[in-house]
């Protein structure tokens, strides 16, 4: 019988499938799992709040979490905000999911809501203003006001709804938002002594109670376009990377998953210490973000642009025939009020 949910919340226009693994090892032993679409599809958030002021970044994410019209820079009808889209996504189950609702609202104390990049910042938002069971952030939050005046929740005193305890957090030293992610975390009061550096592909230390950020410390190389700066954001949560053939990887990133969504509290049997005599972790999260693109991607985009602004640029009319057809895809995403991947359903 299902007794919790966990609900993960996609990065920036990335469609549920590109994180199925995460429900597929996760939806068992009474949870179940869904991966939520939600509007993901605006890239200009940073840009558009960063060089704005608060209460900027609360509108957005109240307007993603719950739907309105409250900023100049985005519209979400109420029936696409996620707290919307969750429950008609709990209603498509039937009965069988029906503890999961508390009239015409999520029933949050059995929900654990969780999500990457994007998704993470929606995700703390959410347990900010809802009792949620936990909350498991990942590879993020990484918006900031360029002028610093405060963090993207705006407000440090808020009293959250989800006991700080029972959010946890992984962001990984090499990828490229781990500098915001980690002056985000400080300002909302993460501290270095619960802060634990650990390796996937080794033994460093024991993940604990005690322990809210996992630091990931596995540097990594350029995949195909992406830089080691964005693989490092991904390599721990998409399916693309997660889903290998080496047992020992996965069997140590599907752990990982589990002590931050707190279904393993303790024993994380992973290369000598990084704690010191004293308990404090050394060197804390020292972040050394890798560049967003493969250097040789970009060497080659330089060579064929130029040639193809000799060639009459056939290869631009290409480029915008693509953007068309991108921007229908995410256009017909936003507007399906059921579209998800669920698993643990059993």
């Amino acid at each position: 019988t299902l007794e919790k949910l966990i609900v993960f919340l996609p990065g920036s226009r990335a469609a549920p499938e590109a994180y199925e693994d995460v429900c597929d090892q996760l939806g068992t032993g009474g949870y179940a799992c869904i991966v939520l679409m939600y509007n993901n599809g605006n890239l200009g958030l940073q840009k558009a709040c960063g060089e704005d002021h608060p209460p900027c970044y609360r509108n957005l994410l109240e307007e993603i979490a719950f739907g309105g019209d409250k900023s100049p820079h985005q519209t979400v009808p109420i029936a696409q905000g996620v707290e919307a889209r969750l429950v008609a996504a709990i209603r498509s189950q039937g009965d069988q999911w029906s503890l999961f609702l508390n009239g015409n609202q999520p029933n949050w104390p059995l929900i654990t809501i969780s999500g990457h990049s994007q998704g993470s910042q929606v995700a703390l938002f959410l347990s900010y203003n809802r009792p949620c069971d936990r909350a498991a952030i990942f590879g993020g939050p990484n918006f900031w006001y360029d002028s610093e005046e405060a963090n993207y929740l705006e407000d440090e005193a808020q009293e959250r709804a989800t006991p700080a305890e029972r959010v946890s957090y992984v962001v990984s030293l090499y990828e490229i938002v781990c500098p915001a992610a980690i002056k985000n975390l400080k300002s909302i009061g993460v501290s270095i002594a619960q802060t634990q550096r650990w390796k996937l592909d080794g033994n460093l230390g024991l993940l604990d109670s005690s322990t809210r950020l996992v630091c990931l410390d596995d540097k990594q190389k350029s995949y195909k376009m992406s830089g080691p700066g964005l693989v490092a954001h991904s390599y721990y949560i998409t399916s693309m990377f997660t889903k290998t053939d080496d047992e020992r990887l996965a069997g140590a990133i599907h752990r990982m998953w589990r002590f931050a969504i707190g279904l393993e509290d303790t024993g994380m049997g992973i290369i000598g210490s990084a704690r010191n005599v004293t308990g404090d972790v050394a060197n804390g999260c020292v972040c050394d973000p890798g560049s967003l693109l493969n250097s040789g991607f970009i060497v080659l985009v330089v060579v064929f642009y130029a040639l193809a602004s000799t060639a009459g640029c056939v290869f631009c009319v290409s480029v915008r025939k693509l953007r068309r057809r991108s921007a229908q895809y995410l256009k017909n995403d936003k507007e399906s009020p059921h579209y998800y991947y669920l698993a643990g359903l059993k």
